[in-house]
């Protein structure tokens, strides 16, 4: 038994090493909802460990107005540490950027880039997020 713990300790700590770093990513294009919260795209498989997330929306109308991004985790599965939502502006081309550090504590780690409706007219909200391991989690 004591050989097992031994190599099971051992074939862990490779494995762990082997995520350190490992970028999980999505991206989606959906078209905005007026006065609406909406998720752009999602992580919704993510290990047992600590992450940077990093999320950008982008959107183009004609006239000034703003735009936020946000990011959103699962309660149940993960763990705020600190981060930054933000809000900047569309006219004509524009977008903004948000950061998190998350600790998913238990499998599947879900996190969600969403954005809100501030304009109403037809316009495309498009967002990418990515999730970098800090720590190469847990094999739990």
């Amino acid at each position: 038994m004591r050989l097992y713990t031994l190599l099971k300790n051992m074939i862990d700590k490779l494995a762990r090493a082997s995520r350190k770093g490992m970028i999980y990513h999505t991206s989606g294009v959906l078209k905005a909802v007026y006065s609406q919260n909406i998720t752009l795209c999602s992580l919704t498989d993510l290990p047992v460990g600590t992450y940077l997330v990093l999320g950008r929306v982008g959107a183009s109308v004609g006239t000034s107005t703003i735009l936020n991004a946000n990011i959103a985790y699962d309660g149940e599965s993960c763990e705020y540490v600190s981060g930054e939502n933000s809000r900047g502006t569309m006219s004509s081309g524009g977008g903004t950027a948000c950061w998190y550090i998350i600790k998913v504590k238990k499998k599947p780690g879900k996190v969600f880039l969403t954005s809100y409706g501030y304009y109403n007219g037809t316009y495309n909200l498009g967002g990418h997020l990515a999730a970098i391991s800090l720590d190469g989690g847990s094999n739990s």
